[in-house]
Parts: C-alpha cells; sequence; structure tokens
C-alpha cells in the first residue's frame, strides 16, 4: 500500500532536471547533427567575415608607426565606422529589391569582397608607399570605410540566404513541416555564428605570426585569400529562389536622408555633433523597426522588440 502511494506520488513529482553537462553536450551536438553538406558554401562566407581578423595586429602596429591619428581621432573613427552598421536595414532594403544582373544575393556578396578586397589594396599601397600623393591617414581612413561597407553587405546577404540555403519541400515534393523548417532555420544561423567565431579563432596566433616575419604591405595583401573566400563559397551556394520585393522608401529613402544628414554634421563641425548623431541614429533605427515590423504578428513583434533592446541597450 506504501508502494503504491510512493508510486503515485513520483508520477505527480515534476521531471528531474537534466544535469549541466548533458544540456551542455546537447547543446553542442545539436549543431553537428543538423550540420548539411549544403550549409557549408554560406558558412565560408560567415567564415570569412570572422577570418578578416588576420590583418588585424599588423594593422595595428602600423598605424602606431606610420599614423599621426590621435587616439581620440581613432577612437571618433571608430565611431563613424559603426553607422554603416547602423543603417543595416537600408543594406538589406538594397539585397531585397535590387537585383542586379538578375542575381540578389551572389551578385552583392561578390560586390562586397570587392569593397574588402580593395581597402585591403589601398592598405598595403599606404603601407608600401604606392600613392605617395596622397596623405596616409587619408587613405586608411578610406580602405576602413570601404572595407566595413564591404563587410555590411556581405552580412547582410548571408543573413539572407541562411533562411534561403534551407529546403522547404522534402525528396519527393512534398512540403516538409512547418516545425522542421524552423528548427532547421534556427541551426543554421547557430552553425553561422560558430563559423564566424571559428574564423576568429582561427587567425588569432596566425595574424600575429605573419605580422613578426613578412612586411606590413605583404599582411594586407595575404589578406586578400579573405574574399577569395567568400566568393567561393557565393559560387557554391544554392538556394530556394525568392520573389523580388518592391522597393520600401520608407526604408531606402531614410536612409538616405539620414546619411545626407550624419554626412552635414560630421563635416560641417557643429559642436556636439557625435552626440547629435547617436540621437538621430536611435530615432532612425526605431522608425525603420517601426515600418519594418508593422504587418507582423503581435507574438512576432514582442520578440523584435525584446531582441532590439539586447541590441542596442
Amino acid at each position: 500500500m506504501a508502494g503504491s502511494r510512493a508510486l503515485a506520488d513520483n508520477k505527480g513529482a515534476p521531471p528531474a532536471p537534466r544535469p549541466v553537462s548533458d544540456r551542455l553536450k546537447a547543446a553542442l551536438v545539436a549543431p553537428v547533427k543538423a550540420m548539411r553538406l549544403r550549409y557549408l558554401p554560406l558558412l565560408m562566407v560567415y567564415f570569412a567575415y570572422g577570418a578578416l581578423g588576420l590583418v588585424g595586429i599588423a594593422e595595428s602596429f602600423w598605424i602606431k608607426q606610420a599614423l599621426t591619428m590621435t587616439p581620440a581621432e581613432l577612437a571618433g573613427l571608430g565611431v563613424w565606422l559603426t553607422l554603416p552598421w547602423t543603417i543595416k536595414m537600408v543594406f538589406g532594403q538594397i539585397v531585397d529589391s535590387v537585383a542586379l544582373f538578375g542575381s540578389q544575393r551572389r551578385v552583392y556578396v561578390f560586390a562586397g569582397a570587392g569593397l574588402v578586397a580593395a581597402g585591403l589594396v589601398i592598405l598595403a599601397g599606404a603601407a608600401g608607399g604606392w600613392f605617395p600623393a596622397f596623405d596616409l591617414d587619408t587613405l586608411y581612413v578610406a580602405a576602413k570605410l570601404v572595407i566595413v561597407i564591404g563587410i555590411v553587405f556581405q552580412d547582410v546577404v548571408a543573413d539572407a540566404m541562411s533562411t534561403e540555403v534551407v529546403d522547404r519541400e522534402n525528396p519527393d515534393g512534398s512540403p516538409r513541416p512547418k516545425k522542421d523548417i524552423e528548427h532547421d532555420l534556427g541551426m543554421v544561423q547557430v552553425l553561422g555564428r560558430l563559423a564566424l567565431t571559428f574564423g576568429i579563432f582561427a587567425v588569432a596566433g596566425l595574424g600575429g605570426l605573419l605580422a613578426q616575419i613578412y612586411s606590413y604591405q605583404s599582411v594586407f595583401l595575404l589578406g586578400l585569400a579573405i574574399p577569395a573566400i567568400s566568393i567561393t563559397g557565393a559560387l557554391l551556394v544554392r538556394l530556394e529562389q525568392v520573389p523580388v520585393k518592391p522597393v520600401d522608401w520608407r526604408i531606402l529613402g531614410g536612409g538616405a536622408a539620414f546619411g545626407a544628414v550624419v554626412a552635414a554634421l560630421g563635416l560641417g563641425g557643429v559642436p556636439y555633433s557625435q552626440e547629435l548623431i547617436f540621437l538621430v541614429s536611435m530615432a532612425v533605427v526605431v522608425a525603420m523597426l517601426f515600418a519594418v515590423v508593422g504587418d507582423l504578428e503581435v507574438a512576432a513583434k514582442r520578440k523584435i522588440f525584446f531582441a532590439a533592446i539586447i541590441i542596442f541597450v
């Protein structure tokens, strides 16, 4: 009788929590099990983004030796270089709505990789004395701006491709369950972040070694292998066909106006320009978020709202 009562009590008790080691193991194994060969080209784009740190150490030493920019000026430049990320939604609108040579994805990866390569060539030329008529500080600023725009383009396209690389149909042509598709989409996002992190760690020691062995010019030129990885991934990736979306001029026009205002504030020597740019940036981001999520369900809006708080706050 007592045994039956104990058994009944156990049935009503909540399940025992899984050990932390088991949960950690499951979290690490799940992305590996979800890996598919068709995801590899996309992951190459994310890997290349992370591996761009290959030239970071050489760049830091070259800045100290060759440039005349003060720490305050370098910090100010860093603020300016974050602005393309602030209007990432504008880049996304271009990628979704403007097809170049019939392509909404690959051509933009090529363009982004081309910009990164151009920036690295400018850095190599500045370090090697190819452009004696130009000021080194000016060349550095131009190179960094070009590289950042190229990276943002590639990041936007990679995020878009991560939703299109997942199969929507079974091999027999029947539609896959929505739950399975959403699971695979989540795993692709995880794999993308893992590839990016792996790229960062893969070149962490190598970058310092190259900076010791080779000249700064040579290290910057060796960095051209990184955009080549992105291009290779874009050539090999297989995507689901997506229709071209109409241009949302609220996003595109607002982004253009934002760029004009920021340029006027920065180049016009307006007092407290950085603080004003921050306020304008926040206003633009909030306005664009409202424009983007206007047609979504309440649950989706809530998720985006909390994600925005985590990202921006």
